[in-house]
């Protein structure tokens, strides 16, 4: 399910918030803060399938390291899995 025109709607807790994650699709850090927390997202996978993270015109070659970051930063996953999950992700994707 992707949030589209309702993301502005995601409440910004902080500036991190509001920049983009993912160019191609528009997701922001709200949107995967949002995602983690009301979404049961525990990997870059339930992630894209939520948010559409990966699934534009660059497949993840540019947001899926922020992705994986911010999994880790919410503390989704520690920086291992964050980092098999990313190696993962781009294999299936390239």
């Amino acid at each position: 399910y992707r949030h589209g025109d309702r993301a502005s709607q995601v409440p910004a807790a902080d500036r991190l918030d509001t920049s983009l994650v993912c160019e191609c699709e528009a997701v922001t850090a709200g949107e995967v803060r949002y995602a983690v927390n009301s979404l049961t997202v525990n990997n870059l996978v339930d992630l894209r399938r939520r948010t559409r993270v990966g699934m534009g015109t660059c497949q993840g070659e540019l947001c899926a390291c922020r992705a994986a970051g911010l999994l880790t930063r919410f503390k989704v996953s520690t920086p291992q899995q964050s980092i098999a999950q990313l190696s993962q992700f781009l294999n299936e994707r390239w």
